[in-house]
């Protein structure tokens, strides 16, 4: 949800260092369908690349003002630790470099062919997904919570968590216990930006980490209450996870996490409305 990295600005920059990377790494754009496609908020870029044998690869490309840390390194540690059986990209090449104040960091992926069910993280209309796919995200998410964690990779901190009742007063109000039981593994950034239609691939997991038992489910529900009739299919698929107390502690963190973001973008501001009133009537539960 939230990043330390920066965004393009206007400055080219990001634009630039496209082009150094293919350089380096011996890609080349791929035609109209290598058009630059940048991520929510403007804090990275991608687009479709052709590597020495024709294949085709998808390379993104995110700065920052400093190398290393869980959003920068997480791409790596994916990779190596996740099981082949997660439905996601692998990665084929990188490269990292600093320019003055920022460093550059360009990963290449194995390229999908079917798109994203949305271009925003939230839901406009209802989605037609088939029973397998709904099936496959379920035992993914399975597969992912019993997957090690490398040391200190945390989606969020337990004191993150205990400071949710500043974007959910009711938490406060009424005492809940914001103390985690039971931590998994998770994406952490699970939503419908970053699911693939069928075949199912799951997007983008630098922040994966340790996370609230459910947090995944509860964070994808939230993103798609704007659409009741895909929330209810959401909530069908994982009520064995979200209709539990580990599940409620989940729900409500990720309802803090929308809100909290809502005060910096508008895809999540207008989602804050949604999510506050779900979390007033699990707490009324």
């Amino acid at each position: 949800m939230t990043s330390s990295l920066a965004a393009d600005h206007g400055d080219g920059s990001l634009t630039a260092a496209l082009e150094r990377a293919c350089g380096v790494l011996q890609f080349a754009p791929a035609g109209n369908n290598g058009s630059v496609v940048y991520g929510h908020g403007g804090r990275s870029l991608g687009c479709t690349v052709i590597d020495a044998d024709g294949r085709l690869r998808w390379l993104r490309l995110v700065f920052a003002s400093r190398r290393g840390g869980k959003l920068w390194d997480g791409p790596y540690s994916a990779d190596q630790a996740l099981p082949d059986t997660l439905p996601r990209p692998h990665l084929v090449d990188s490269y990292e470099w600093s320019e003055g104040q920022r460093w550059y960091q360009a990963t290449v992926w194995t390229y999908l062919a079917q798109p994203v069910i949305s271009p925003s993280p939230d839901l406009a209309c209802p989605v037609d997904l088939d029973d397998a796919w709904w099936s496959q995200l379920v035992d993914a998410m399975t597969v992912l919570a019993e997957v090690e964690v490398p040391r200190k990779r945390l989606v969020l901190t337990q004191d993150y968590i205990h400071r949710i009742g500043a974007f959910i007063p009711d938490v406060v109000r009424l005492g809940f216990d914001t103390t985690v039981r039971r931590w998994c593994s998770a994406h952490g950034d699970l939503h419908w930006a970053n699911l693939t239609r069928t075949p199912l691939a799951i997007l983008d997991w630098e922040g994966w980490g340790l996370a609230p038992a459910g947090f995944d489910a509860a964070l994808l529900y939230a993103y798609t209450l704007a659409v009741p009739e895909t929330a209810a299919r959401v909530r069908t698929a994982f009520a064995s996870v979200l209709d539990t107390p580990d599940g409620l502690l989940a729900e409500l963190v990720a309802a803090a996490t929308i809100v909290q973001a809502g005060q910096r973008d508008p895809v999540h501001a207008r989602l804050a409305p949604l999510v506050l009133d779900h979390a007033r009537v699990l707490l009324r539960r």
